[in-house]
């Protein structure tokens, strides 16, 4: 009985209470902010301090950045392609230049983020003329040797019209006007004058440039007594600009492109024109493409932010590192650079 009173008295004491549970230290908010930041600068006594500094100069340069992107163009795409083809008007003087004036400008236009922009532009490569070529003086009988063969009757009687090479003048090229209200036509002195275009508006004649290169090797021939042969004609060359300029003012003539006949009836000019179109295309960065970009360049920011101030306050012995391996960021820092060196920009 006395193990049975003895079992009673154990099964009427209370269970042992558990062990207490070991409680966990709780995380201060502004060791959460730290770690969002960089957890290396818990290794250091003003950790907070760092977080504040260097976290706060990483968002306001990564907020300029933002900004630079979509309202400069310090971060656009630039692409330039061009293209030259070389067609040829054939029309009188005024009609070249309506010609010109109607080809020749420029465009844009504005799609998301992206600004392609296209110009047309035209400069004169070589200007011809037909100049009438007797084939017979007086009666002319038999076959016709410089005749073409359609219509040969006729066209030797009339001569065939050959095609030369004339120069365009400084007038032409200049948008100088010409009076065709007296005979013959004389040319106005200012240059770009106002003309009112076949379609009714009053706009400035355009000036009209031989291309690149071409002026030095321009070449014109005129027809000069030939010496050795008395009654005949020899056709002597001028080549260049500046030569062709030089001339007397009837060789000057004789070479230069009539505008008019002697009626003052506009005469065609067949001229083969250097077309060059140029497509420019600016891409800049959409708005979550910027800011993508930013974040990235954050990274660089934050490190070099960090190699910066920490070393600094380290010198000069307000920070002071209590545990662990601190923050060397030197190697790091240098790999970026050298990133950036080769072309590398930091990726969103």
């Amino acid at each position: 009985m006395g193990d049975v009173g003895v079992l009673n008295g154990d099964a009427s004491r209370p269970p042992a209470a558990p062990p207490p549970k070991e409680k966990k230290e709780s995380e201060s908010t502004s060791s959460k902010f730290v770690k969002v930041v960089d957890a290396r600068f818990l290794e250091y006594d003003k950790p907070l301090t760092l977080a504040i500094v260097i976290g706060g100069l990483t968002l306001v340069v990564g907020i300029i950045v933002l900004v630079l992107q979509t309202s400069t163009s310090l971060f656009e795409v630039t692409t330039i392609s061009a293209s030259d083809t070389y067609p040829q008007y054939v029309g009188s003087m005024l009609m070249q230049w309506v010609w010109y004036d109607k080809t020749t400008g420029e465009t844009t236009e504005t799609e998301d983020s992206t600004e392609t922009t296209v110009k047309t532009e035209l400069c004169i490569d070589a200007i011809h003329m037909a100049v009438p070529s007797p084939n017979c003086q007086g009666t002319c009988t038999g076959t016709y040797q410089k005749a073409m063969r359609f219509w040969s009757a006729q066209a030797g009687q009339l001569g065939v019209a050959q095609l030369e090479v004339c120069w365009p003048g400084d007038q032409f090229m200049n948008g100088h006007m010409l009076d065709s209200s007296v005979q013959p036509a004389v040319w106005g002195a200012t240059p770009n004058a106002q003309v009112t275009f076949p379609d009714g508006v009053t706009k400035a004649i355009p000036s009209i440039g031989l291309c690149s290169g071409v002026e030095a090797q321009y070449r014109v021939d005129r027809q000069v007594p030939d010496s050795a042969n008395p009654g005949e004609m020899v056709s002597v060359s001028t080549t260049g600009g500046a030569a062709i300029r030089a001339l007397s003012a009837s060789e000057l003539t004789e070479v230069t492109c009539s505008p008019n006949n002697n009626e003052n009836g506009p005469i065609p000019w067949i001229v083969q024109y250097k077309q060059t179109i140029t497509i420019t295309s600016k891409i800049k960065p959409s708005l979550g493409d910027a800011i993508g970009i930013a974040f990235a360049y954050s990274t660089y920011i934050q490190v070099f932010f960090t190699a910066l101030i920490v070393n600094v306050m380290l010198l000069g012995k307000c920070l002071k590192q209590i545990h662990g391996d601190g923050i060397d960021d030197s190697q790091e820092l240098a790999e970026k650079v050298w990133d950036m060196m080769q072309g590398k920009g930091p990726s969103a």
